[in-house]
């Protein structure tokens, strides 16, 4: 309870330091001002009229949301070290902005911003993820929860070095039906990019082994999907079978960058599927109307968001 409480007085003490001046002078301004301009320039934010908005933003919220002085106090206490560390990564600006769509889509401040302040080393890998790839920004932003998994969970250092593995890791949902399922996997598929991902910013991490990695999951993704799907229209429209009765299986067959396990971060999914053999279902459907609805079913759910994409 001690421990507690004297990290929360040093939270809210006064800022007397230069920084903090300086940090709430520019806070105080509407429009940055002639020693504000170069004073954001020097963390890397060339563009002073956006990085005044987002910094501003960043401590009192936005028209639609003010927060209380005490969340802009938290900020002050840590913006001078997460200006430092956004100004460490390739492109300040596009930290910044990301930080924000983030911090936005993760909610409560007063529970966010201790965390930062406490541990420089999650705030620094944060920082370098957001200022070094759009593509694993807009994951933090559209499912913030995955960052908890990132910092958390195993960490990026865990590796799936099969199909078999990553499904293993996939593992079951933990509520029944196909709605419920699907987010499971989406989840499990960002949390998995962001490790794969971070690995790559980090330099833990070659072109081979990235490429295999983001095969890897996507086999396992889409095969956990096309088996969830065949679930689901096995119980709309009846099992499909042969001819002699016997069950008509199918097949998924990855073709270009997948089949070579060549992907990288924007690559699309090039499949074929094939059937075993015509019939009917045992509601009467034919086979190639079953598997063609199922089909169309999958593409459906990846143009749909799921978890905000």
């Amino acid at each position: 309870q001690r421990t507690i409480r004297s990290s929360f007085d040093a939270l809210f003490a006064a800022d007397e330091s230069a920084f903090g001046w300086r940090m709430n002078t520019l806070l105080a301004e509407e429009r940055p001002s002639d020693e504000s301009t170069p004073f954001l320039a020097g963390y890397g934010l060339a563009d002073a009229p956006a990085a005044h908005r987002l910094i501003r933003e960043l401590a009192s919220g936005s028209e639609r949301v003010r927060f209380t002085p005490r969340v802009r106090q938290m900020f002050v206490r840590f913006a001078e070290g997460l200006l430092d560390q956004i100004a460490a990564t390739p492109d300040p600006m596009l930290a910044l902005v990301q930080l924000e769509r983030f911090l936005s889509a993760s909610g409560a401040r007063a529970q966010i911003y201790p965390v930062l302040r406490e541990e420089p080393g999650v705030r620094q890998l944060v920082v370098r993820i957001l200022g070094t790839s759009r593509f694993l920004g807009d994951i933090l932003a559209r499912d913030p929860l995955a960052y908890e998994a990132l910092v958390y969970g195993p960490g990026f250092t865990q590796r799936a070095g099969s199909v078999e593995e990553c499904l293993t890791a996939l593992g079951e949902a933990s509520e029944p039906g196909l709605d419920a399922l699907l987010r499971h996997v989406q989840r499990y598929r960002h949390e998995a990019l962001l490790r794969i991902g971070t690995r790559d910013i980090v330099g833990e991490s070659d072109v081979l082994a990235t490429t295999r990695e983001l095969s890897i999951l996507a086999e396992a993704v889409l095969r956990r999907c096309f088996d969830a799907f065949y679930e689901d229209a096995c119980a709309r429209h009846g099992a499909p079978s042969q001819g002699d009765g016997s069950p008509a299986g199918y097949a998924v067959i990855g073709m270009g960058k997948l089949a070579g396990r060549e992907l990288n971060y924007s690559s699309g999914l090039d499949v074929q599927v094939v059937y075993s053999e015509e019939g009917e279902t045992t509601q009467g459907m034919s086979n190639a109307d079953f598997y063609r609805r199922m089909v169309r079913s999958v593409v459906n759910h990846w143009k749909k968001p799921v978890l905000g994409g």
